[in-house]
């Protein structure tokens, strides 16, 4: 006896019945993993995990799902600042390593790659400083120009020479590698937000670069080589002052007026001559 095999035919209302069924067991699935994101998931737990296994990329995308899950809206402040903290406790800690493996001239890249990253960067090298001052002897100069830009430039200053044990040649490389660059003040009266920032530009690296030979100068004195110190005192540069010349009460395009000042370099020289 041969049985027949029974065909089922579905008709296409029955087809746009499964669809249904299907679209309404995604969309509860969906509501059941969005709800899990939202109140079951320990995110701190799975970032750290993340991290003592160095992966720092993963670390990331949990915060990605945290930032969307719950750090939307005005109402959650509380779960922003929580998650703008492990933000910079991975890049903290990513840039420690990349310390660590001798890479301090990658620690601005990697800052600049992640979102707020080089407004956290002056704080996560401060908190590294220890760590920074002890691998500085085989840093370039444009590494140390990029760390003088997000750290107090004196007390790199004085861990490079402490470094490189008084090595006259690096010590006046380091200054060398702080030249003011491109930016160039302009003086006289201005008006216009490009001008003054490139102005306030020129003053922050002369701010540094000054900061820098004072150190330096104090190290030549300290060990008396006037030769060494005389050198120093050649390589002042002239700060920039600024005054409002015109104050708009009704408008932000207030005039000021710039100059320059030979400040840094009397008082440079004056140490000078008091020392020798």
């Amino acid at each position: 006896m041969v049985k027949k095999k029974t065909k089922i035919e579905i008709s296409g209302w029955g087809i746009f019945g499964l669809i249904c069924l299907a679209f309404v067991l995604i969309g509860v699935g969906s509501c059941s993993y969005d709800s899990y994101m939202r109140n079951s998931y320990d995110y701190p737990v799975h970032i750290q995990e993340a991290l003592s296994k160095k992966k720092f990329e993963k670390a990331y995308k949990i915060i990605g799902k945290w930032t969307k899950y719950r750090g939307q809206g005005w109402f959650n402040d509380k779960e922003k600042a929580k998650i703008d903290s492990y933000k910079e406790i991975v890049l903290s800690e990513e840039i420690r390593l990349a310390i660590l493996n001798g890479e301090l001239n990658r620690v601005e890249d990697i800052a600049s790659w992640r979102e707020g990253g080089l407004e956290r960067l002056p704080r996560i090298l401060q908190s590294q400083k220890m760590l920074i001052f002890s691998r500085l002897k085989m840093v370039d100069e444009s590494t140390l120009k990029a760390l003088c830009s997000y750290m107090n430039t004196s007390e790199l200053m004085g861990a490079y020479i402490e470094a490189v044990d008084g090595n006259k040649s690096m010590i006046l490389s380091f200054i060398s590698g702080l030249s003011v660059g491109h930016d160039v003040a302009t003086t006289g009266r201005i008006v216009g937000k490009e001008v003054m920032e490139a102005n306030m530009r020129y003053t922050q690296a002369v701010t540094r670069y000054n900061d820098a030979c004072n150190v330096a100068l104090d190290y030549a004195i300290s060990v008396k080589d006037k030769d060494f110190a005389y050198k120093l005192v050649l390589l002042f540069k002239r700060s920039l002052e600024m005054q409002i010349s015109n104050d708009k009460w009704f408008s932000k395009d207030d005039e000021y007026y710039y100059m320059y000042s030979d400040q840094p370099i009397e008082e440079a020289k004056r140490k000078y001559e008091m020392a020798f």
